[in-house]
């Protein structure tokens, strides 16, 4: 049976309670669809049926013209949020399997978490680690900039700055003795 909806109150908008009657006439023909657009899985299809009242509902009240066909209308927009679903499905499959694939290319944070004091104490080090190295002078500064941010090894380090490798090995243990030492 075709049916139109055009039944308007006073304000303009449609009347709540047609759509009611026509949401509860097709509601179980819409469900059907569901199990099947959604291979049979019960919960999903639930899920598609209750965001296709929701979004169906907040349309009907917005309706600017009437809807000739409520059933296809409902179809329609039921159908789009069963494919959406199936999509959204589908990428979250799809990355699964990557990390499965590859689980050591990817952090997971649950497995190490820091408690609230460790992480203050990990800053106030970074902090003073980094107050210390402003401290340094040049030359120490330019030797753990290659040493520890470039991750130059000391021949690289010493052709750099002019310096014998050995002089280059003693200058990074002497910076590192000062950042200690003033980071503590």
């Amino acid at each position: 049976m075709v049916r139109s909806i055009h039944s308007k109150n006073i304000a303009g908008n449609p009347e709540p309670h047609h759509f009611w009657t026509i949401w509860s006439e097709y509601q179980s023909r819409l469900l059907h669809c569901c199990l099947h657009w959604l291979n049979g899985n019960y919960t999903h299809a639930e899920d598609a049926l209750s965001q296709a009242l929701e979004k169906s509902y907040h349309c009907f009240q917005h309706a600017k013209e009437h809807i000739r066909n409520p059933f296809s209308w409902l179809y329609r927009l039921t159908y789009t949020i069963c494919i959406d679903m199936l999509r959204e499905q589908k990428k979250q499959q799809h990355l699964v399997e990557i990390v499965s694939a590859s689980p050591e290319q990817f952090y997971f944070s649950a497995a190490t978490t820091e408690c609230l004091e460790e992480l203050i104490q990990r800053d106030d080090t970074l902090d003073n680690l980094e107050q210390a190295f402003e401290n340094l002078n040049i030359d120490l500064k330019k030797i753990i900039q290659h040493r520890f941010i470039e991750e130059r090894d000391y021949p690289e380090i010493a052709e750099i700055m002019q310096i014998t490798p050995e002089n280059a090995r003693k200058r990074v243990q002497l910076a590192r003795k000062q950042l200690r030492f003033i980071s503590i």
